[in-house]
């Protein structure tokens, strides 16, 4: 039997456990890892495992760039790739070179909560629910056929970091929910458009989505549109939300009541 080719991309510990998995099966020859070759992060890892650069040194499998990768195989000679929270769009040409897909590990609930920083948002907004969603990556953004999503609730006292944290677990057990189906070409695809509705809007959230949230006008917004900012902006090792007085910033952060 043949082996399938796999790619894995990304470089937190996720995709380090997904690079574990697939390189411990008989049936999946992992060729490359794409992604930094990030050793450690600034904020605390779920997980105590390497990151994907170090971890793919380890096992002796080749770091490339999506421009290598395109480079050194040709189109549909590669079987899967999975997307382990990588920050770069997969182009077209990339994407040819798989003939079974590419899968996305995509930390939202699919399609009303499409782009970055979805766990941001999610407080920001005050839902009630986080998720995570497994998916085919197409030429769009956060656009392809659902594989399956995982859903979980959100507090009044969550923060960003915490939503984030649920998210890694919800997709690691989503990945391990479906990843036989992927590698046998028989899993879920659901296209996105069908899901659409009145009630079920796709809303797509930027980079610069969070930019003019960050700052406060503590006078203009209500103590609980503050409270969620604050929380939507809790995140080790990234600038917390904040308002200006007297010529410099004051940060806010959350602290349980004694």
């Amino acid at each position: 039997m043949s082996r399938k080719k796999a790619v894995v991309f990304g470089h937190l510990p996720i995709a380090s456990r997904v690079l574990n998995d697939l390189h411990r099966r008989s049936d999946v020859e992992v060729v490359a890892v794409v992604g930094p070759d990030i050793a450690q992060s600034r904020y605390p890892q779920l997980w105590d495992y390497p990151f994907l650069g170090p971890r793919a040194r380890e096992l002796g499998i080749p770091r490339l760039t999506t421009g290598q990768l395109v480079e050194q195989f040709a189109a549909g000679s590669l079987d899967f790739g999975f997307v382990c929270r990588f920050a770069e769009i997969l182009k077209p040409a990339l994407l040819e070179r798989f003939s079974g897909g590419v899968v996305n590990m995509h930390g939202g609930f699919l399609p009303q909560r499409a782009g970055v920083n979805i766990c941001c948002h999610v407080v920001i907004l005050g839902d009630s629910e986080g998720g995570a969603t497994l998916h085919f990556v197409d030429a769009g953004v956060d656009s392809g056929d659902i594989i399956a999503i995982k859903k979980f609730p959100v507090s009044c006292e969550d923060t960003a970091f915490m939503v984030e944290q649920r998210i890694l677990i919800a997709l690691w057990e989503l990945y391990l929910e479906n990843v036989e189906a992927v590698l046998a070409g028989k899993a879920n695809r659901t296209p996105q458009r069908s899901l659409l509705s009145d009630q079920v809007k796709r809303q797509y959230f930027s980079r610069d989505s969070l930019l003019p949230l960050k700052e406060l006008d503590i006078k203009a917004l209500s103590l609980e549109e503050i409270d969620r900012r604050v929380r939507g902006f809790e995140f080790p090792g990234h600038e917390p939300a904040y308002f200006w007085t007297n010529g410099h910033k004051v940060y806010l952060t959350t602290a349980p009541r004694n």
